[in-house]
């Protein structure tokens, strides 16, 4: 019996590393270009986008008073929602102020 074992010549070896490297960059440029290459949308239409501009302006406003709004939760336990700018405002001071 022979113990020899076939193994590739180094210059085998060598040729086959370099062909998967060069062939893993050849894909990842293939799949990056196909990521990135600009494709031809149809443009959105007027009447679309002026409702999504109304949405959002609705959106906005109505974020706006929910931040802005001075409610009572709980009189009896003295909980009530404030903007977050006053209770900000409030905390620092209260901080500010030396313990007693």
């Amino acid at each position: 019996m022979n113990d020899h074992h076939s193994e590739d010549p180094p210059s085998a070896k060598k040729l086959f590393s370099i062909m998967g490297i060069v062939g893993s960059m050849l894909l990842f440029f293939i799949i990056l270009a196909i990521t990135y290459i600009p494709k031809d949308r149809e443009p959105v239409e007027g009447n679309i986008v002026a409702m999504r501009e109304a949405t959002l302006e609705e959106n906005t406003a109505a974020d706006q008073e929910k931040l802005n709004e001075v409610k009572v939760i709980d009189p009896n336990a003295r909980i009530f929602k404030i903007p977050v700018s006053d209770a900000m405002d409030l905390t620092a001071a209260k901080l500010q102020t030396p313990p007693q």
